[in-house]
């Protein structure tokens, strides 16, 4: 693929310049079912084509874009901030459902968003990079936005909160290109909780072309069960049993065992507890998922605090459910999982948008504050300054005890403080975990 447009292009009748160099993140879009809606509104359809247009690039305008190129329904954009093109993606999908389309007939737009380096050559943007974001592009369905793990990373390594939740959902074998890309899907309040699978292969399975898993007749869906108490656990394998596709590949009582079952058995799913003896389940769930990308790890516990949710998102779970769910919400969400999408359980999806989108307390202080601290360090502080010991804050955040010696210890090295009372003082001065001890 070659797109016109480096240093300078005809765009619509207009010659479009000044667009960034070097490392730049494309935008795509593309409109789902566009032939189905030409059929369906005939005459309407350049009408509402255009309203679709106007809303893309006020959005883009917004946000500080360049429009690169548009062909029939499609976008190409190029920003020099990762993060404001994915603020434009999102402005872009809440616009597009809050308007007033023809009845039967709502646009639907899949967005693809990637960031690498852009090689001006004779008037265009040429290189792997604008592949990539277009290939993304096309693995997204209509109101999805899909970002690669480059953007990603850029974004996680700014300082302020960005706004949104980008919820990882392993690699994926796209189209042309020769390599697995690991997919983040954008989610925050606004957008459709869970937004529709990605396509394309997952990535460390099947072979390439192999459809994503489906339920259906010959369709078999490989689970381990991980969870401590025998008898829930006996339980939840008697109720998968009576699933058709749903094959129990084996049982863990905890976390060092699902990591050897999901090495040994290479299953489509484990179903996690996360309250387990020695290795829990965070700490097994992030071994899987670094080890294994093609394996999905659906949470099933009784713990329904955001703390939990987001350490086990961070972890790079692709579901959480409370143990209160049905059989049919629990077979729903392992097929959902299996191909590719994100699933949370009725009662936690609002609270844990919110708490992923809101900045953490005193967070944007306490960086200006304290600079020499990781997001992590920071995260343990704050629970230092509020009176919790090692063993309460590993069990808080999922941490094994040995990690969060290792944190305090960098802690202390990096501020200086002689010890973990004074390391809560300086904290408390800087606006954690409450007022200053006297």
């Amino acid at each position: 693929m070659v797109v016109r447009a480096a240093v300078g292009h005809r765009l619509g009748g207009r010659w479009v310049s000044g667009l960034p160099s070097g490392a730049v993140t494309f935008l795509f879009t593309d409109i789902e079912g566009s032939t189905r809606l030409v059929k369906a509104l005939r005459e309407s359809y350049p009408l509402v084509l255009a309203q679709h247009r106007d809303l893309v690039r006020a959005a883009i305008a917004a946000h500080g874009g360049r429009e690169v190129d548009t062909q029939g329904d499609a976008f190409f954009v190029a920003f020099g901030s990762a993060k404001q093109a994915v603020l434009c993606a999102l402005e872009i999908q809440r616009a597009l459902a809050g308007h007033d389309w023809p009845a039967g007939a709502p646009v639907r737009v899949r967005i693809g968003i990637h960031t690498g380096q852009a090689v001006p050559a004779e008037g265009a943007y040429t290189g792997l990079a604008v592949h990539r974001a277009a290939r993304i592009c096309a693995a997204a369905a209509g109101g999805q936005v899909l970002v690669s793990q480059a953007t990603q990373m850029i974004i996680e390594d700014e300082e302020e909160e960005p706004g949104f939740a980008l919820m990882d959902l392993g690699e994926r074998t796209l189209k042309d290109l020769d390599r697995p890309v690991r997919l983040f899907q954008l989610a925050a309040p606004g957008l459709d909780t869970p937004a529709p699978a990605a396509s394309g292969q997952p990535g460390g399975g099947a072979a390439p072309g192999a459809p994503a898993a489906t339920s259906g007749p010959g369709t078999t869906l490989r689970v381990v069960v991980a969870d401590d108490h025998p008898l829930f656990r006996d339980g939840l394998v008697a109720a998968l049993a009576t699933i058709d596709g749903v094959e129990v590949a084996g049982t863990a009582a905890d976390g060092e065992q699902a990591i050897t079952l999901a090495r040994e058995l290479a299953p489509d799913v484990v179903l996690m507890d996360l309250a387990m003896p020695g290795v829990n389940g965070i700490e097994a769930t992030r071994s899987i998922v670094q080890a294994h990308p093609g394996i999905a790890v659906l949470v099933l516990t009784m713990a329904q605090t955001d703390d939990s949710v987001v350490a086990a998102l961070r972890a790079g779970a692709r579901g959480y459910l409370l143990k209160e769910a049905g059989r049919q919400e629990i077979s729903h969400a392992l097929w959902s999982v299996a191909a590719g999408q994100a699933v949370f359980g009725t009662s936690v999806a609002d609270r844990i948008l919110g708490r992923l989108t809101e900045p953490p307390r005193g967070k944007a202080g306490t960086s200006r504050a304290l600079p020499q601290l990781t997001e992590r360090e920071i995260e343990i502080l704050e629970l230092l300054a509020r009176g919790m010991s090692n063993r309460a804050i590993s069990a808080r955040l999922y941490l094994s005890d040995k990690t969060v010696r290792n944190h305090v210890s960098n802690i202390l090295a990096k501020t200086g403080a002689p010890d973990r009372h004074a390391a809560a003082d300086m904290a408390r001065r800087a606006g954690l975990g409450g007022e200053p001890s006297t």
